[in-house]
């Protein structure tokens, strides 16, 4: 399906431009009432939107060379309860090979598919090709959930411990709350949801499932989990197909993302990933409705949907700065106050469910629930060397909080300090500084997996099919040798898949159509400060290959005909 998007040869726009460049006889004049009104009615970039666009394409570019660059030549892995990252050198010859047999597939495929010819499908083709795009969206789901019931694994850490925490309030315990530091030990849980509040909406989404399932609430979880990743991929997909015009991409584009294990494979994950993905892709689709309809619905659904998100995690919040940013581009743009409307609707929301929350909490406990170390620690933690890998967890959120007494203003001036000094030592020892976030990028982003195996290693080898998983969990399997090697070449397929697509469509994309791009960078950015993990990471990366699938076909394109798209 993907390769129908290939011979159809890109976007309805750049099919126009060639056909009003190939009109003989037309006048300056009457091109430019042309532009003139294709600019009005939104097909053609305003001045203000194509310096917007060349801004944010020349950041995304230079992250993406940055990126490109890290994954040829050098990779990284993580195995064992430790969490510890091991950095391998790549070869760039390996990754360049894959790509030109990939070009070489792909040209191939076009030319098969050109000399079919390209006339348009009757009704009930449309309708087959619909029917077979949901059987193997089906079997693709089917396949996830027979992997989780084969599986069954047990959540552990965070995932654990939200777990536990919704258990006992679903039994009315409200020992989360209590207002204590809360210390890792494995049979306890008294002070976790108080000292580390953003845990809250996972919190109260485990107790519901609690009230539902019992004992079996994650597992219930994981089962969701596929409906999430599924309705998460339809919402990017049918996005991606407007935005960026990608004719008769859908179908192709939701597969593939669905196919793509280090993802998918967070089905097993009892935690907010995949649930706040789902909302957050919702969002941005119904924001991008109430821009183009008006429709108040839309935007109350938008609303709901990104404070969900950020409920379920925090990181969404990335996705929350992302639409209002447009909002208030658009705003400029169009120069209309319709969509500062929308958002302060959606800021208002998140604001409104946070508060809520907190309130609602408070109020049962009898007590303020919003404790523990304040925001700026992860910052600091995000800056530092750690056993695991450079700017990865390593407790000092946890002992910088209990060293002082547990009081939220003592440890927010300690951290101050400390996130001072190590900022001026960077400063001083530039050489350092570039090594260490040299070694942080590549542990986050050439990591190919995405821990998209660890996530599964440290909880067992399930019960149906433990040889299998033994060798595809544990460093040196077959399995495990063969699926990173693929994750391996994929990932830098995808890196340089984006940067063709930055490359191709400098000049016509429009400001909507990098509304993944500016998810994407506030990902990288945020991250690269930030307290950072693979599976932080990977949901950024899943929406590049939107930009990856057309990068990929302009570059088929040009290099079986000599010409852009």
């Amino acid at each position: 399906m993907i390769w129908e998007t290939i011979r159809e040869g890109g976007s309805n726009e750049g099919a126009e431009g060639r056909a009003k460049d190939g009109i003989p006889g037309l006048a300056k004049g009457e091109a430019g009432r042309g532009r003139s009104r294709r600019r009005e009615q939104g097909e053609e970039r305003s001045c203000l939107e194509s310096a917007a666009c060349i801004l944010i394409l020349l950041i995304f570019t230079g992250i993406l060379l940055l990126l490109l660059y890290l994954s040829i030549t050098g990779s990284a892995a993580v195995y064992g309860g430790a969490e510890q990252v091991w950095f391998y050198k790549d070869s760039p010859l390996y990754h360049l090979l894959v790509f030109m047999l990939v070009t070489a597939l792909g040209v191939m495929i076009l030319k098969v598919r050109n000399a079919e010819g390209r006339e348009e499908k009757s009704r009930e083709e449309q309708e087959e090709r619909r029917k077979r795009f949901v059987r193997l969206l089906l079997i693709l789901s089917g396949f996830y959930v027979i992997w989780i019931m084969g599986t069954m694994f047990r959540p552990a850490s965070d995932q654990r411990l939200v777990i536990d925490c919704g258990k006992a309030l679903a039994a009315g315990d409200l020992l989360p709350w209590n207002q204590v530091g809360f210390r890792y030990h494995y049979d306890e849980f008294e002070g976790y949801a108080y000292t580390y509040p953003h845990q809250n909406g996972q919190i109260l989404f485990a107790a519901f499932l609690s009230l539902l399932a019992g004992e079996q609430a994650a597992f219930l979880w994981q089962l969701l989990n596929v409906a999430c990743l599924a309705a998460g991929i339809l919402y990017t997909g049918k996005m991606a197909e407007e935005v960026l015009e990608m004719k008769n991409g859908f179908y192709g584009l939701a597969l593939l993302m669905m196919a793509f294990l280090p993802f998918s494979f967070y089905v097993t994950f009892a935690y907010g990933t995949l649930p706040g993905f789902a909302c957050s892709a919702a969002a941005v689709w119904y924001e991008r409705r109430f821009l183009e309809e008006r429709r108040k619905r839309d935007l109350i659904l938008s609303s709901v949907l990104i404070s969900a998100a950020i409920l379920f995690k925090s990181n969404y919040m990335i996705v929350l700065t992302a639409m209002v940013l447009f909002f208030i581009a658009e705003a400029v743009f169009r120069k209309k106050l319709f969509p500062l409307l929308g958002a302060a609707a959606v800021l208002s929301a998140y604001l409104l469910s946070h508060s809520l929350v907190l309130g609602g909490l408070s109020l049962a406990a009898g007590h303020s629930v919003e404790g523990g170390p304040p925001m700026l620690t992860w910052a600091e933690m995000g800056l530092q060397e750690g056993s695991r890998a450079p700017g990865w967890f390593n407790n000092y959120n946890v002992h910088i909080y209990l060293d002082n007494r547990e009081d939220r203003e003592l440890t927010a001036a300690a951290v101050e300090r400390d996130l001072g000094r190590t900022i001026q030592y960077f400063m001083e020892h530039p050489d350092y500084a570039a090594d260490f976030f040299n070694r942080k990028l590549r542990s986050i982003w050439t990591e190919p997996t995405f821990q998209s195996l660890w996530i599964q290693e440290v909880k067992g080898f399930g019960w149906l099919f433990p040889s299998f998983t033994r060798s595809l969990f544990k460093e040196g399997g077959t399995a495990n040798e063969i699926y990173w090697q693929l994750c391996n070449a994929v990932q830098t397929l995808v890196y340089a898949g984006a940067l063709l697509f930055a490359v191709f469509r400098f000049r016509r994309v429009k400001f909507q159509g990098l509304f993944f791009a500016v998810i994407f960078i506030g990902g990288f950015l945020f991250h690269l400060f930030w307290e950072a993990k693979g599976q932080y990471t990977v949901s950024y990366f899943t929406l590049l290959i939107p930009y990856a699938v057309l990068g990929m076909q302009d570059w088929i394109h040009w290099v079986s005909k000599g010409r852009f798209v």
